[in-house]
């Protein structure tokens, strides 16, 4: 959103300015773009300790950070499909519908090679349970580290 924000890019309730905005970057600056635009602050904040990176989009940006930090640790949270098309169809910002989560699936898959950093992941959390078994197993990942 940073970037976004910086161009005077208003984010739209519905995401097609920022589905626009990913597209647009990863044409004009390759599909890794947004690894190579945050590595500097990605840096700058490990002098700080460990930090959480959110939405690994492509099997590019991996491949960036995985040569770029010594201690890149992927943890991929998954969902049986039926449990996360109805969260997403229930959530406050931007519901999606059944056919539109399916679309934007497809679309990161076929366009940005999502499903890499997924099946390559280190770890992964279930998270079609409660909350406190998301929590319990992520405790369990970093306990192992």
């Amino acid at each position: 959103y940073k970037l976004m924000k910086e161009a005077g890019i208003e984010r739209t309730e519905d995401g097609k300015s920022e589905k626009e905005f990913r597209e647009k970057l990863r044409k004009d600056y390759g599909p890794e773009c947004y690894a190579k635009f945050l590595e500097p602050e990605i840096k700058e904040a490990l002098k700080e300790g460990n930090i959480v990176l959110d939405g690994l989009y492509s099997w590019d940006e991996y491949k960036i950070l995985k040569n770029e930090l010594d201690n890149l640790m992927v943890i991929a949270i998954i969902c049986d499909k039926k449990i996360r098309y109805d969260r997403l169809a229930t959530r406050e910002f931007r519901p999606l519908t059944n056919e539109e989560a399916s679309n934007r699936d497809v679309s990161e898959i076929e366009n940005l090679a999502k499903g890499g950093p997924i099946a390559y992941a280190d770890y992964y959390i279930n998270n079609n349970g409660s909350i406190e078994e998301y929590y319990q197993r992520l405790n369990e990942i970093l306990g192992s580290e």
